[in-house]
């Protein structure tokens, strides 16, 4: 007789655990939920831990899928989780905010594991291409108009995904070399400008805004230092901050 009663509880216990159904919403999170209604809008449910008590209701296009009690499964969607990782996982770009300095960057990214991110940048310098004469002036931090050159890597991880964006921090190294006006104490700069070389790394945080669109906007913030490795070495604080528009495939 006891041995009859504990398994029906057994039974018992396990019907309650599988008897409840499971909204999965866009950002990955969980409703346990007795599905009501659902039509073409809208999904109507109850609590699982309060079916006597009043009706919810959540848009479709907020949720992934709905797991029923019984085993099978309705899929609407994917986690944007799911979304992020299961493809577009190259992407080329260009750094808008750089023309401003005279400075052309190009960027790829390449998303590993879902979450983690390589990105290889490359720049090159108007200015430190035209032959024009700089002054010192403009040396100093990290937006230097007379750069030549630069390329970098920056690994990112990504820690969100939402339903139209992602963040992300992560780190980077970078090398260039720009050119340099000579100048003295109290006198104008004069004689040939000189080649520098510099290595920059800092820590960065970003925000990706995509949408259904391959298009994504990725706006950064990265904060650290600049080494030169010239004859007269110095170092200086550098912050590089601004917006990329890429292209996803």
């Amino acid at each position: 007789m006891c041995k009859k009663l504990i398994t029906l509880l057994i039974v018992f216990c396990t019907t309650l655990v599988n008897a409840q159904d499971i909204i999965v919403k866009i950002d990955s999170s969980r409703i346990d939920a007795k599905v009501v209604t659902i039509d073409d809008k809208v999904i109507t449910y109850k609590r699982y831990t309060s079916t006597d008590g009043p009706t919810y209701e959540i848009s479709r296009r907020y949720v992934a899928r709905v797991e029923y009690a019984d085993g099978t499964i309705e899929v609407y969607g994917k986690t944007a989780n799911e979304a992020f990782s299961s493809k577009d996982k190259n992407a080329v770009s260009i750094t808008t905010t750089d023309i401003i300095a005279g400075v052309v960057t190009l960027n790829y990214e390449r998303i590993f594991f879902g979450n983690l991110g390589v990105r290889a940048t490359g720049s090159i310098g108007l200015m430190g291409l035209s032959g024009r004469k700089p002054d010192y002036y403009t040396n100093s931090y990290y937006y230097n108009r007379f750069k030549v050159f630069s390329t970098g890597l920056d690994i990112h991880y990504f820690y969100y995904h939402g339903r139209n964006i992602s963040l992300y921090s992560g780190a980077l190294i970078e090398y260039g070399l720009v050119r340099k006006g000579n100048y003295f104490w109290d006198f104008p700069p004069y004689g040939p400008p000189q080649p520098e070389d510099y290595y920059f790394g800092g820590i960065t945080n970003g925000i990706k805004m995509h949408t259904g669109s391959p298009l994504e906007l990725d706006m950064f913030c990265t904060l650290g230092w600049r080494q030169s490795v010239s004859q007269y070495a110095y170092s200086d604080f550098g912050a590089r901050l601004g917006f990329s528009l890429g292209y996803k495939f």
